[in-house]
């Protein structure tokens, strides 16, 4: 039996066990963290949130999936390093929300953005074991943005700090301004269209591997004083 908790309203901070449903309601747990960080954790099943804004020294954390509709979310850096995240061990969808963590915005299934705005400043926007796919927002990350299968871009405004990199799968940008400091790196194969792309650093790359033969840009605009590489 899921025991199930429904919030609804104003608080300071909420934490529990299983499946935390968080609705028109203002969360500030944004004071200084002393011996532990502020979390609010549904640690063994979902972490719904919608119509909220949230403000807390420390993360979002769920043992499956965390969705997140309609809400402005901060998370600041807590005692841990690795704190100031949002977290699904499961699937992480964000619609028509806006978030800003501090360390990093990470789902170990697939990611979904749609229509928000994320940024992360010290970390990365991460898929670790599946697709980060992003239609129609605006993404700052910090460091990095990785997917270990594809990542897919659609009008979209992308600033990364450091690789996008796709570990197993495709690229795929339609209709996005993508500007990226080191580089792009995909195994399989990269497909450009309708969008411009800004490479800048000085040892930056860009690569595509086992899908070379089937990549295409087509009706885009790359900035870049490095070699297409393959």
């Amino acid at each position: 039996m899921i025991k199930r908790a429904f919030i609804n309203g104003k608080l300071t901070l909420t934490q529990a066990e299983s499946v935390i449903d968080i609705i028109n309601s203002k969360i500030d747990g944004s004071f200084a963290a002393t011996s532990y960080d502020n979390v609010i954790n549904s640690s063994s099943a979902n972490l719904n949130i919608s119509n909220s804004t949230i403000k807390i020294a420390g993360s979002l954390a769920a043992g499956k999936n965390i969705n997140i509709t309609n809400s402005t979310i901060e998370t600041l850096q807590g005692k841990a390093e690795s704190s100031g995240s949002v977290y699904a061990s499961g699937e992480l969808k964000i619609e028509d929300s806006e978030i800003t963590a501090d360390y990093r915005v990470w789902g170990v299934e697939d990611v979904f953005i749609t229509n928000s705005s994320v940024t992360t400043k010290k970390l990365s926007v991460t898929s670790q074991k599946g697709n980060l796919n992003i239609v129609d927002s605006d993404i700052d990350a910090g460091v990095g943005m990785q997917a270990e299968e594809g990542i897919f871009m659609k009008l979209s405004d992308v600033v990364v700090k450091s690789i996008i990199i796709s570990t197993k799968g495709n690229l795929q940008i339609e209709n996005t301004n993508l500007r990226t400091e080191k580089g792009i790196s995909a195994v399989k194969f990269v497909d450009i269209t309708d969008s411009v792309i800004e490479i800048f650093g000085d040892d930056a790359s860009f690569e595509f591997g086992d899908g070379v033969s089937g990549s295409t840009i087509s009706n885009s605009t790359i900035n870049t004083s490095c070699e297409l590489e393959s």
